[in-house]
């Protein structure tokens, strides 16, 4: 079964959260879609600022200025001329517009299952079919980076005042390649494992 934003991270950390204190199927479920929701806006950003970065240095690049000033110094040329060929092929190849805009369609999906949870009455039965939605959303979710999951699973423990040792221990490095990198496979410990080791 396909999970993202929401995914596999939060279902482990609910159940071991659940251990703890019982929460309730809705809360729990609107746990995974605030989770998913903070992760394409997450995703969201990291390609808008890359469209944004390769639309300047094509404009700016290619300016009569630049190529003036660029002149002076052979190596200057051919160094912007060859930057300016791997950002235009990585706009092309990777689509930061079209990848943007599809983090920002699932963003919005997430938002309207949690406003349907919201107006949704407090019996089971509503929470299942908002979950089973939720699970056919997840399915058409690009692949899921799973740093970037994790930083959002912390960030909605935050938001909702949950507990903090549930939160996923990352190191800089993999804050930082959170976008890049998918650490598929990765298991990032909780703040209670590092606890319980001491």
């Amino acid at each position: 079964m396909a999970r993202s934003g929401a995914g596999l991270a939060a279902d482990e950390a609910t159940s071991n959260a659940a251990a703890a204190t019982q929460v309730s199927g809705k809360e729990s479920l609107w746990f995974e879609l605030v989770t998913a929701a903070l992760y394409h806006r997450d995703r969201l950003t990291w390609f808008i600022a890359l469209h944004r970065g390769s639309m300047f240095a094509n404009a700016f690049l290619g300016t009569a200025a630049v190529a003036t000033l660029l002149q002076q110094q052979r190596w200057l040329i051919v160094a912007a001329s060859l930057l300016l060929a791997f950002v235009s092929a990585a706009s092309l190849a990777f689509d930061f517009a079209g990848n943007a805009r599809k983090h920002e369609d699932r963003r919005r999906t997430y938002h309207d299952l949690a406003a349907q949870l919201e107006e949704a009455a407090d019996d089971e039965s509503a929470v299942r079919l908002l979950r089973a939605k939720l699970i056919r959303t997840a399915g058409d979710d690009p692949v899921v980076y799973k740093a970037a999951e994790s930083v959002a699973y912390n960030a909605a423990i935050k938001s909702l005042g949950r507990d903090l040792d549930d939160e996923f221990i990352l190191t800089g490095t993999q804050r930082f390649f959170r976008n890049l990198l998918t650490y598929s496979g990765t298991k990032f410990p909780q703040r209670r494992d590092l606890k319980s080791m001491r």
